[in-house]
């Protein structure tokens, strides 16, 4: 009975698959797939937001009660991961709380540039999120460096977004092996950042690669071809 069973089963064959069979399971897998980046998103903008936050030891300024400006250029190195020097932009405004369980988790607005691959180890150099107290000059691989244009400079646009629901421009950018970058954030009263805007040149030649304008509820971005969607 077991090899006549066995005979069966090898003689059974699957049925021909529909025309549209490749194209919706391809389409499966990139419903699949653009979820998981959103879901990794969202963590790694809680994650990310959480660090600004507490990096006081890498380089946060002190802030006062009035409304001021801070601004600083900063020479950085860039990592080499998979041999290429790879720098990441990553800027939003402001997004409904996340909820973990019975638990809400603010999703504040927030630019930022750090080097490294998702997943691992990530050096942020500049950047601001939408709470108090919510900036960062890196300190620990950065140095101070002569003022680059807070400007276009040419850019291509790669997006306006507006709102409260966390649109926003994420890139990872192939550069030299150092980059300027400048930040200029202006704080509110309350000591949360209320405006931003962020340049970033690379190598010898400070060559224009990003330059963001940011609020919390608004973000302009200018990218050159050198920054992809990752």
């Amino acid at each position: 009975m077991p090899d006549d069973l066995d005979a069966r089963l090898e003689r059974l064959k699957a049925p021909p698959v529909g025309p549209d069979f490749h194209s919706e399971l391809w389409e499966r897998i990139g419903v699949r797939e653009r979820n998981a980046r959103r879901r990794r998103r969202t963590v790694g903008t809680i994650a990310v937001a959480a660090a600004v936050v507490t990096a006081s030891a890498a380089g946060v300024f002190a802030f006062g009660a009035q409304t001021q400006s801070l601004d600083r250029t900063l020479s950085c190195p860039v990592p080499e991961v998979g041999g290429v020097n790879r720098l990441n932009v990553d800027a939003h405004v402001k997004a409904p709380p996340t909820h973990f369980g019975d638990k809400a988790v603010p999703s504040p607005a927030q630019a930022i540039i750090d080097g490294g691959a998702p997943g691992g180890p990530q050096q942020q150099y500049a950047g601001v999120t939408s709470v108090r107290g919510g900036y960062l000059f890196d300190q620990t691989v950065c140095r101070n460096a002569p003022s680059i244009p807070l400007e276009r400079a040419g850019l291509p646009a790669a997006g306006v977004y507006r709102g409260t629901k966390g649109a926003g421009i994420t890139r990872e950018c192939w550069l030299a092996p150092v980059v300027a970058v400048r930040l200029r954030v202006t704080l509110g009263a309350s000591g949360a950042p209320v405006a931003a805007r962020i340049a970033v040149r690379s190598g010898k030649k400070l060559r224009p690669v990003i330059y963001i304008e940011w609020t919390p509820t608004i973000v302009r971005a200018y990218v050159s071809s050198s920054c992809q969607v990752r």
